[in-house]
């Protein structure tokens, strides 16, 4: 490798942006090296000035062919197409954003020479029609991959169980960056109460809803904010309207970090709710 911090790393994500996907800007921005980018679903389509990874037309034909009517996950063109690029600009480390894209571009690492680091958070390691779908290629992924991280004591337990290595595991929990947050006096504040996610199933919107309709009837005087988006959004709206709170809640909808911390710092307490769903899906 080059000097310290000088290493070339390649990190591979699925989505160019998305707004709850907090944890892997953070790693973007904070990781040490010279940065390329890649995106564009389990395996890159596009590289880190947006281009298409392949850049022959005919290779390009071959693999909407393989991917779309053939329904293939394991594509040869496609593969050599990201060994290239990972040559082409002497990337020294790749760093996978769940364990379904390391799962994905682990041959390409492996024709190019690379090491491959990749980065567990949640639905990639409890949810099962996901491990179902990718399970041989996870496997040929831990065989191959310098180390796995894993953000929780059960997503350890759970990625053994799947056949990863306790010698190249490593425990990471999520961090949150105190210097953006300062101290309040909560009881100055007037009687909110926020809830920050995605709605969808295994954050249980359903549950935080019910559960503030319970608080109302001791503090009638409560609001309930709830910031975020997503599948089970409307049907939320629908059960409060059911209940008769919708004087009491607000959907605020995809906010920014700014827009966050102002809600923070106005409220009184923060609502965070997790189950496990039907499909074993569950917070990292």
């Amino acid at each position: 490798m080059n000097q310290q911090n000088a290493y070339n790393l390649c990190i591979i994500k699925p989505n160019k942006s998305v707004y709850s996907e907090t944890f892997i800007q953070e790693h973007i921005d904070r990781l040490k090296g010279n940065k390329k980018v890649l995106y564009g679903g389990s395996f890159p389509v596009y590289d880190h000035e947006d281009k298409f990874l392949i850049r022959s037309k005919i290779d390009l034909l071959i693999y909407l062919f393989q991917k779309r009517i053939l329904r293939k996950k394991d594509i040869f063109v496609r593969n050599k197409a990201l060994a290239n690029y990972l040559k082409k600009e002497q990337i020294e480390i790749v760093f996978a954003e769940y364990g379904t894209v390391g799962a994905m571009v682990t041959k390409a690492c492996k024709m190019a020479n690379v090491p491959l680091i990749v980065h567990f958070h949640g639905a990639d390691a409890h949810h099962q029609p996901t491990i179902d779908s990718f399970k041989d290629l996870i496997k040929y992924m831990f065989d191959y991959a310098s180390f796995i991280v894993a953000v929780s004591e059960d997503m350890v337990r759970a990625l053994k169980v799947l056949g990863a290595s306790e010698n190249n595991l490593i425990l990471n929990p999520y961090g949150v960056n105190l210097k953006k947050f300062k101290k309040i006096d909560i009881q100055s504040n007037v009687i909110n109460f926020i809830s920050v996610g995605r709605f969808v199933e295994k954050k249980s919107p359903y549950s935080v809803i019910q559960s503030f309709q319970l608080l109302l009837k001791k503090i009638p005087e409560a609001k309930l904010i709830m910031v975020g988006n997503g599948p089970l959004f409307s049907n939320s709206k629908i059960l409060v309207k059911k209940l008769e709170i919708q004087n009491h809640v607000i959907f605020k909808g995809v906010l920014n970090h700014t827009e966050i911390y102002e809600l923070m710092e106005n409220s009184r307490c923060f609502i965070q709710h997790s189950i496990t769903s039907v499909t074993g899906d569950m917070e990292g």
